[in-house]
């Protein structure tokens, strides 16, 4: 059996989205789920079971078939966190069931895109009629600058990248629209 790695889809929904607040890096599936703190409760009558370690649901299921692909060497997309680096604290993140699926099958590094979140809203960009356009909350790198950008991969415990690691590229052939990730948080695609 072939041993089972993450690799990243291309997912130009996101990295295509706010490049020039992002970094795509590599950390630890587990060090990803200890970022999210415990979401969720665990009701009886609920057919997914509460993680213990992390504390949220898991869609067993889903899970199952994340690890087949995984295993198999399928392509998935990275997993994502929206970081506010003046509050220290994850706001928004894609990619739980993802990264509990390669932690169990022993899977060391998998890629993650930070994307740089005001969550105080002070760079807000209000249209004519008030509104706040939910895209200017991002915050470029640099503004940020390469001494906050760097600790706030520390705090996160991620180890940066530029582009996509060699490690997780995929020998590139021609793919069926089934083989595609499909992966992609719902207000990424809106974008």
């Amino acid at each position: 059996m072939p041993e089972p790695r993450f690799v990243a889809a291309p997912a130009p929904e996101l990295t295509g989205y706010h490049p020039e607040a992002q970094v795509y890096t590599e950390m630890r599936p587990e060090q990803f789920l200890r970022n999210l703190g415990p979401t969720g409760r665990f009701m009886e009558s609920d057919p997914h079971f509460i993680n213990e370690d992390y504390g949220f649901y898991v869609g067993r299921e889903h899970v199952e078939y994340l690890k087949g692909r995984m295993i198999s060497g399928q392509e998935i997309d990275p997993l994502f966190i929206d970081y506010d680096p003046f509050q220290k604290k994850v706001v928004r993140h894609e990619g739980r069931h993802r990264a509990l699926a390669a932690s169990e099958l022993g899977i060391d590094r998998v890629p993650v895109i930070v994307y740089f979140y005001d969550s105080k809203n002070y760079h807000d960009v209000e249209d004519e009629d008030g509104r706040v356009y939910d895209e200017s909350h991002y915050i470029s790198l640099e503004e940020l600058g390469e001494g906050r950008i760097n600790s706030a991969l520390r705090n996160l415990g991620a180890e940066r990248t530029y582009g996509i690691a060699p490690s997780h590229t995929a020998a590139r052939r021609p793919t069926h629209r089934r083989d595609l990730s499909v992966h992609v948080g719902a207000y990424r695609r809106r974008a």
